[in-house]
């Protein structure tokens, strides 16, 4: 048993990195977990035996507590990083969410930040690299930090296991949903308050933005589609419907607007008369003699022309001459001119 004593101490030694035999007074004087006698009592070991046991314990003690000092560390990194990522998330939300008819409005009442939201948000390809770096690095920080810790309490397999779930929950959960739900229903307060922190960003993380937008735009080059209106006739029309309903539009304005959207698919020749089969009617002349060209050809309403019908002075209709009959305001000896509209 003797002869194996400096070999098991070389073993414990090895074993923890622990110093060399000389300083094992000091390193026993130091942690001070248990004494030399209790160890030589409850181990039945020689003394010998008993200090190298004594260090390789004090080793396992003192250094648990020094985890435990950089366990508060990473935990406070841990949500500093999950915090940021949440902050990136909510940005991206909420800047290309923002309207372009209410920034226009804000730009116009004389919001200043509105103008900074502007200069963001019309080079989306420099924004989209800022907060996608920042959602990238803090991200991957989070499920870094989270699996030295969760290793370091439960072990390797069974740490990776429970950060690999933790940490996906956490980050769905904290850094995607609850952010970008918060920015969807308060874009405007959101970007708003974000437009100077983004933009300070922004400049800070140019020369790695200005790498990612570079190298992103050769690839887009091979893909490049013909640029698209910024709104369709459909949606215009889902957004009438929509204001209908909700009480921005009057029912008559809504028939009116959907009605201009009809108008426009309309052939030329179904609202457009040709000029030889307009029904003209000259300046001066007498009720009698317009209801005769009325009864010839019944239009709705009638060009007036002086002299010439290059020279047209207005419109005559029919509406008018009914209301001025009904009224008595004509008789059939008068002039049109009175009903004659500019």
């Amino acid at each position: 048993m003797p002869r194996r004593l400096p070999l098991l101490a070389s073993l414990v030694f090895n074993a923890d990195c622990t110093q060399p035999p000389t300083e094992i007074p000091h390193i026993i004087t130091t942690c001070q977990v248990k004494t030399r006698d209790s160890w030589i009592a409850s181990h039945s070991l020689t003394p010998y035996v008993a200090d190298v046991m004594m260090v390789a314990d004090c080793r396992r003690v003192c250094g648990w507590l020094s985890y435990m000092e950089n366990f508060t560390l990473y935990l406070v990194l841990f949500l500093v990083s999950l915090g940021a990522a949440a902050f990136f998330c909510s940005a991206e939300t909420a800047f290309i969410g923002m309207q372009k008819l209410r920034l226009q409005h804000l730009i116009h009442t004389g919001h200043r930040k509105a103008k900074l939201i502007q200069e963001i948000v019309e080079h989306p390809e420099k924004f989209l690299a800022t907060v996608l770096l920042g959602i990238n690095f803090f991200e991957t920080a989070v499920a870094t930090l989270g699996t030295v810790m969760a290793v370091a309490l439960w072990g390797e397999n069974l740490g990776a296991a429970i950060a690999t779930i933790a940490i996906t929950i956490i980050t769905l959960i904290f850094a995607e949903f609850i952010p970008k739900s918060l920015a969807s229903r308060h874009r405007e307060k959101i970007a708003l308050n974000y437009a100077v922190p983004i933009k300070f960003i922004s400049v800070i993380l140019y020369p790695f933005v200005w790498t990612l937008n570079h190298i992103g735009l050769r690839f887009t080059r091979l893909v490049r589609e013909e640029e698209k209106p910024t709104i369709s006739e459909e949606e215009f029309r889902t957004a009438i419907s929509v204001g209908e309903e909700e009480g921005i539009w009057e029912e008559e304005e809504a028939e009116m607007l959907h009605s201009a959207f009809e108008f426009a698919d309309r052939p030329v020749h179904e609202v457009m008369q040709p000029r030889t089969e307009v029904a003209w009617v000259e300046q001066g002349i007498t009720l009698a003699k317009f209801l005769e060209v009325y009864r010839h050809q019944p239009f709705s309403r009638f060009p007036v022309y002086k002299k010439t019908r290059d020279n047209v002075v207005g419109v005559l209709s029919i509406k008018d001459v009914l209301m001025a009959l009904a009224n008595d305001k004509l008789k059939t000896d008068s002039s049109i001119d009175e009903l004659v509209r500019p």
